[in-house]
């Protein structure tokens, strides 16, 4: 009976369409047989037996069809047909436009399943996929489509590559990868730096198992071959830290250096009298420091603001010589502060070695100071370490003769050189300081503190006298000496109390970074700035950090170097300094007869016809392109380094990276043309689009020769093809190369 419920639903809705499709509430129809019947909402009049079926309307939205017994069949309304029960159709079952559904409380299917083998390829969602790529999916259950990430790839066959570790040389730094494979026979070597599987040389001597680092070896025994630790250590400066007590042998022994007897030492009491002063140049009675102020007891109370400079406190550097353009950093005791070259920034991840459960790949450590002279390789753990041999202990490859061998960190089996010599092995040669520990330790020998008991004329300065072994005063009378030393004359000075008062102006100090002399006067518009030494080397400034990382000089972001190089003012005075333009062009560049580059290459656009011309560089060989006969500008800032970035486009390739190689050389006159060319630096850029502009970041390039104004300059530039970074899949072409020189003022 049920088999016809879904004609009759049909025919109700032909029959509403054919009635305009407006329905009464309380009305009854009764298919081919009655008409409409008004009665009361939600009440069922039956006709003829429990075989007919009757359709109703519920008086708000929806038409119903019964069984005569008044069993609903189905429902019609906005949102589709209802059916209670089983719908079967012979025929098929064909959907209107748009987005419509099958569908159940239960889901697409209810309880249907998808035939197999109806589903293929054609079927599933590939728009934008590319051979290699990855079904992912996320967190919230969506699914999506990725590349493989991080240092692997996968074609379209399902082969994942990953690349290999790349050992460091002489002139390119390593690369990360996987640990290279081994050869057959190679079971007890271990991976070099330079990324091979090779034996390292061990040395005969064998050591205490442990060790202090930086200490001094001392022989164990008369055989030569044992040493054992000690708790005497030269630093890295060749300093000596001696905590116990220094012997000397009889005979006329000096302990001394450039800076005097002891650098920075104390003397025992008593041991220096009035004839080891050094008196040279001192004038009585007429020295004067007008930046001070000494009270009438003669004791010095402050300083005027403003007249003490940051190199005058006492927790840090004393000279801005050498260290123009270093930032302020937090010495490495922590203990004061001092200018540092470069600041140390981590940013990669490191290799974590295996300790029983595995490691994780990364980055292989950089190698400490001496780690190849002591012969060390890359262990599983992940560090540097010194295999162990028929002895323990390494020596570092090459040595000063009769200078003391050092342990070299605390394994107690590496030995590094050090710049302290023993000629006859009973007296030491100390280029550096030494420090005595704590306590009651002296500098003695058999006669005495010093062999002779004398020490060396003027070479104990004032900061050697025991100050607190002097007789305690209040007052100071007029007729009392004043000694000072005068950094100027590198000298002492003598004078009365009374002629130092008179000579004695100003007052005042310096409490706030602000009020010192050489430093800004204000922190407005300085927020988030460090501080550094200026250009000219007499003070300090605020500063922001380089993007290019070299310097932290004048040029600090892209945009300002942009900006640069569009000022267009044809007028510079005395000192001044800004950054002008080279454009080398595709249509100026010259090849080699051997591995040149295409070109020039005429491209045009297929809409607008735009044309372009470019210099074509293979994607499997290293190519080169070159600038000949250009000069070095006449307002060219001799020395400085070019800013250099290239432009380039592509016609064909998917993705990948270009590295380009950018170097240059500057001849003088009877400067010799078959050179070894200037170190190239390295630009890197990404693949976007073909037939889009494509322009790398800004780099330094440091010109080789000695470049100056007016000088013969040859430019050439290569695709690094051969390079594992190199990784873009087609022809790179490129356009141009710009380049910004710094200029000067020039006097006609």
């Amino acid at each position: 009976m049920r088999k016809w419920t879904g004609l009759i639903v049909i025919a109700l809705v032909a029959a509403a369409l054919a009635g305009g499709g407006v329905w009464a509430a309380n009305e009854l129809l009764q298919l081919d047989i009655y008409t409409w019947l008004r009665m009361r909402d939600n009440t069922l009049l039956l006709f003829g037996t429990s075989d007919d079926f009757y359709a109703r309307y519920d008086g708000a939205s929806a038409l119903e069809v019964r069984e005569g017994d008044g069993t609903a069949l189905a429902t019609i309304d906005s949102d589709g047909v209802a059916v209670t029960g089983d719908l079967d159709i012979g025929g098929q079952i064909e959907a209107g436009t748009g987005n419509h559904t099958l569908t159940t409380p239960a889901g697409l299917i209810d309880g249907g399943k998808i035939a197999p083998g109806t589903i293929t390829g054609a079927q599933v969602y590939s728009s934008g996929v590319s051979p290699g790529e990855l079904f992912i999916v996320d967190a919230s259950n969506a699914w999506t489509i990725l590349g493989i990430g991080g240092h692997g790839t996968l074609d379209g066959t399902g082969a994942l590559t990953i690349q290999t570790y790349t050992g460091a040389t002489a002139v390119d730094a390593g690369i990360e990868g996987l640990v290279p494979d081994s050869t057959a026979g190679a079971a007890n070597r271990f991976l070099c730096v330079d990324g091979t599987w090779s034996v390292p040389g061990i040395a005969s001597v064998t050591g205490p198992g442990a060790s202090t680092d930086r200490a001094v070896a001392i022989w164990d025994g008369t055989d030569g071959d044992t040493v054992q630790n000690s708790l005497v250590l030269i630093s890295t400066s060749g300093g000596v830290v001696i905590p116990g007590t220094l012997t000397m042998g009889s005979g006329a022994h000096v302990l001394t250096n450039s800076a005097g007897l002891l650098d920075g030492g104390k003397i025992q009491a008593a041991t220096v009298t009035s004839t080891q002063l050094s008196s040279t140049g001192v004038t009585a009675g007429t020295y004067t420091m007008p930046t001070l102020t000494v009270d009438s007891k003669g004791r010095i109370t402050t300083a005027a603001n403003g007249s003490v400079g940051l190199i005058d406190l006492d927790d840090g550097e004393t000279a801005y010589t050498g260290a123009a353009g270093y930032p302020l950093v937090v010495s490495s005791t922590e203990d004061g502060w001092e200018f540092a070259s470069v600041l140390a920034v981590s940013v990669l991840p490191e290799l974590v070695g295996d300790s029983g459960s595995g490691g994780t790949a990364g980055i292989v450590p950089a190698p400490g100071v001496g780690d190849a002279a002591a012969g060390k390789y890359l262990a599983a753990d992940g560090t540097w370490a010194t295999p162990a041999g028929s002895g323990n202990v390494a020596g570092p490859g090459t040595s000063t003769d009769n200078a003391l061998a050092l342990f070299d960190g605390t394994g107690g089996q590496t030995l590094q050189d050090s710049s302290i010599t023993s000629s006859d092995g009973s007296s030491l040669v100390i280029p550096g300081t030494i420090t005595a520990g704590s306590g009651a330790n002296v500098l003695t020998n058999s006669t005495g503190l010093l062999d002779g008991g004398k020490l060396q004329a003027g070479s104990v300065g004032i900061g050697g006298l025991d100050i607190a072994g002097g007789t305690a005063a209040t007052t100071a009378d007029d007729a009392d000496l004043v000694v000072l030393y005068d950094d100027s004359a590198a000298a002492n000075r003598v004078m009365t109390r009374a002629n130092f008062l008179a000579g004695i102006s100003g007052g005042g100090g310096a409490s706030a970074f602000t009020d010192l002399s050489d430093a800004p006067s204000a922190y407005t518009g300085a927020g988030g700035k460090y501080v550094k030494v200026n250009a000219t080397e007499d003070g300090v400034e605020f500063s922001t950090v380089s993007v290019s990382g070299d310097d932290m000089g004048a040029i600090d972001t892209e945009a300002e170097l942009e900006s640069a190089l569009t000022d267009v003012s044809d007028v510079m005075t005395d000192n001044d300094a800004t950054y002008r333009p080279i454009l080398l062009t595709a249509t100026g560049a010259t090849f080699r007869t051997s591995d040149g580059a295409d070109g020039p290459t005429q491209i045009e656009t297929s809409t607008y016809k735009n044309v372009f011309y470019t210099i074509d560089f293979d994607k499997d060989t290293d190519e080169y392109a070159h600038w000949a006969g250009l000069s070095l500008p006449y307002d060219y800032k001799s020395g400085t380094a070019f800013k250099v970035r290239v432009n380039w486009t592509a016609i064909a390739g998917t993705s990948g990276n270009v590295r380009w190689c950018v170097g240059a050389t500057a001849f003088g006159k009877d400067d010799a043309f078959d050179v070894q060319p200037g170190t190239p630096v390295v630009l890197s850029d990404a693949f976007i689009a073909t037939g889009d502009l494509h322009s790398t970041s800004y780099g330094d390039l440091t010109i080789g020769g000695t470049p100056a104004a007016g000088k013969l300059l040859a430019i050439y530039v290569y695709r690094h093809a051969s390079d594992v970074l190199d990784t873009f899949d087609a022809d790179a072409n490129l356009l141009n190369i710009e380049i910004a020189y710094q200029a000067e003022f020039v006097t006609p």
